[in-house]
């Protein structure tokens, strides 16, 4: 490789070390916050919920102050339920706004804190997926009997470094690890907390109706859907559409040989964007009989 090439993704890693040590994330994404500002009316859940079109909206965020996980409910006010505090997680109502919005998506490292107001002071909060041990929890506290759950999980991952031509496993590079350990941290939880809804239904499902009655928990019918490929393989097909200077660093970090991990948290591009829709309807279309089913609709 020219030496150009590394010094060029040496000076690469070395800006974005230079804008995280001076702001705590490696990118920024002001403009982001700026476009949903301009793109989403927020208004639009009020007149939902009075229509009765929706009866609640939930996000989730990690709080970095206190390690807690927090669920920021909007309800109509005449039906929110109590608050729930659990050990680790809790829930609090209050208006969403944009600054919700980022901070459920602050993704560590990348992104930085977003400061939030919770019981009557600021804290400030990252990705809702991190320390986030019962994803449904949300959505059976605020009153779901279904919970359909659209999840990134992927049958087979790509591996660190890549499925290696010669059947030989490589060293994992840094950017793969960290792929891999945001992967981890993001996807695990969701699945377990899926199967364990579902173990709890099918073991009541058994037991007598006067049984089940007086046990605290109820029955909950969960759907879950995931990829049917790899979005690695996709993000890799789309890292060339990342800006220069991002594909660089990852190219200096070794997070583009043989697998998509670590870019697939930032590629915000269009043809990324438009491969992800794809996939979902293609997706959907092949369980179209059981989406069918779960949302109560007769087939043609």
């Amino acid at each position: 490789m020219p030496r150009w090439v590394h010094f060029s993704r040496l000076a690469a890693v070395l800006s974005l070390w230079r804008h995280a040590n001076g702001h705590n994330a490696i990118l920024n994404n002001m403009r982001l916050v700026d476009t949903l500002h301009r793109a989403v009316s927020l208004q639009g859940i009020d007149d939902a919920l009075e229509a009765k079109a929706i009866d609640a909206v939930a996000v989730t965020a990690s709080s970095y102050s206190t390690g807690v996980h927090w669920t920021f409910c909007h309800t109509r006010n005449e039906r929110a339920p109590d608050a729930w505090d659990r050990p680790g997680r809790r829930a609090e109502f209050q208006p969403l706004t944009i600054e919700h919005l980022m901070a459920s998506s602050a993704i560590p490292f990348l992104f930085p804190a977003t400061p939030l107001w919770v019981d009557g002071r600021r804290e400030y909060f990252g990705d809702g997926s991190m320390r986030q041990i019962s994803p449904l929890s949300s959505a059976m506290h605020l009153g779901a009997h279904k919970i359909m759950v659209v999840g990134v999980g992927q049958p087979q991952r790509s591996g660190l470094a890549g499925e290696p031509a010669d059947g030989v496993a490589r060293q994992p590079s840094l950017g793969g690890i960290a792929g891999h350990a945001m992967a981890s941290v993001f996807h695990d939880t969701l699945q377990a907390d899926v199967e364990q809804a579902q173990r709890v239904t099918r073991t009541l499902r058994q037991l007598p109706r006067e049984v089940a009655a007086v046990l605290p928990y109820r029955s909950i019918e969960v759907l879950a859907i995931h990829p049917s490929q790899s979005l690695d393989a996709l993000a890799q097909a789309c890292a060339h559409e990342l800006p220069g200077s991002v594909r660089r660093a990852l190219g200096g970090l070794g997070a583009l040989k043989g697998g998509g991990a670590m870019a697939s948290y930032l590629l915000f591009e269009p043809g990324f964007v438009q491969a992800l829709i794809e996939l979902g309807a293609r997706d959907a279309y092949a369980r179209k009989e059981e989406l069918l089913a779960f949302f109560g609709a007769a087939t043609a």
